[in-house]
């Protein structure tokens, strides 16, 4: 009995030693799981209601009509403009919308925004884009960069970037 006793402890033991490596295992695919679990939560709450708005357009969106009255008073013809423009998107905009303003930033990989070409700005008044970026889009990735946000831009700043898309981008 005593040997039988002596046999079993060691088995449990050579047991032990061989289970030990795979209980590890065990215990790194359970965290890379929970931990791939917490990246799609994190997905879903994040990028699910963004791809609410495919093509960053969203059908009930109302813009009040003194904006879209507007008319930018700057020319991305003139040289200056176009420059001060360029500047502010590449420092403000680019990272979301792309430096060629095709929609693929680097901040929001994996989230389409829209894409600046003739298209898009033939169907936008310039007073429209100038609300969205001075006030935001709630719900989205597009803060508000007008005077008093966070980005704190001027409202010849804001002109001056439409005028730069503008040229640059919808033509």
């Amino acid at each position: 009995m005593g040997a039988t006793i002596k046999n079993f402890k060691t088995m449990q033991k050579t047991a032990s030693g061989l289970l030990g490596p795979i209980d590890s295992q065990c215990r790194q695919k359970r965290s890379d799981t929970f931990n791939s679990l917490k990246t799609t939560i994190f997905a879903m709450i994040l990028i699910v209601p963004m791809s609410v708005l495919a093509g960053g357009e969203r059908k009930d969106r109302k813009i009040p009509d003194e904006y879209l009255a507007k008319k930018n008073p700057f020319t991305g013809s003139d040289k200056s403009v176009f420059e001060r423009g360029e500047y502010i998107f590449s420092k403000k905009c680019a990272r979301c919308h792309g430096k060629n303003g095709d929609g693929v930033g680097s901040i929001l990989e994996g989230y389409q925004m829209p894409v600046f070409n003739k298209e898009y700005y033939s169907k936008r008044e310039d007073g429209y884009i100038f609300w969205i970026v001075e006030h935001g889009l709630p719900n989205t990735p597009m803060r508000p960069f007008g005077p008093g946000s966070d980005y704190n831009l001027s409202e010849a700043d804001i002109w001056k970037v439409i005028a730069y898309e503008r040229e640059k981008f919808g033509k």
